[in-house]
């Protein structure tokens, strides 16, 4: 079995969010604010979480391009998670401040690079659940397809505690990856 790529990428990604409000915008909550904000254009060093995004994604892609050969449906799930993760990086949130001018291009890209991860990590979970030979396996894999659909709506539903839900989201996907990607 070779070395995880996706565990450094947890990692880093991890510790920018752990971080990062610290180092951010006056009046960040890490409840009521997304992640993408500690990357967001304009933002005091967002290149902390935009490092943490092109880390995940990279160290996703890696091992995804890994098992390209042993189970094409799933890995081609994540090398366009991995992907769309790293142009979070390239593409930021608009500031949390809305009185801001920004670049709505880049803030439309990163939503819709955004809905392409969280697509994505669906149907890549949903596709390694073929392939798992133990049951409860299969159900890790359902349960964290489910989260990846009900959490961002819960994100809209209770904007208020967007953060935590988002928080939550991400834990769940990089536990997930982190057991289930590498080969």
């Amino acid at each position: 079995m070779k070395s995880s790529a996706t565990l450094p990428g947890v990692i880093v990604a991890l510790i920018a969010i752990a971080v990062g409000p610290y180092f951010t915008a006056p009046g960040y909550s890490s409840v009521t604010h997304a992640i993408s904000e500690l990357g967001a254009q304009g933002a005091p060093n967002s290149w902390i979480m935009n490092a943490g995004f092109f880390a995940y994604g990279l160290g996703v892609l890696i091992d995804a391009v890994r098992r390209l050969r042993t189970s094409p449906f799933v890995a081609v799930a994540f090398m366009v998670f991995g992907l769309a993760m790293i142009m979070n990086a390239v593409f930021s949130h608009r500031p949390i401040d809305h009185e801001l001018l920004y670049d709505v291009r880049a803030d439309t890209l990163h939503s819709l690079f955004a809905t392409v991860v969280g697509f994505s990590f669906t149907f890549g979970a949903l596709a390694q659940s073929f392939i798992e030979r133990y049951r409860w396996r299969r159900l890790c894999c359902y349960a964290a397809a489910a989260a990846a659909v009900i959490l961002p709506l819960g994100m809209l539903q209770f904007p208020g505690i967007q953060g935590v839900l988002q928080r939550l989201m991400f834990g769940i996907s990089f536990a997930w990856l982190v057991v289930f990607l590498p080969k």
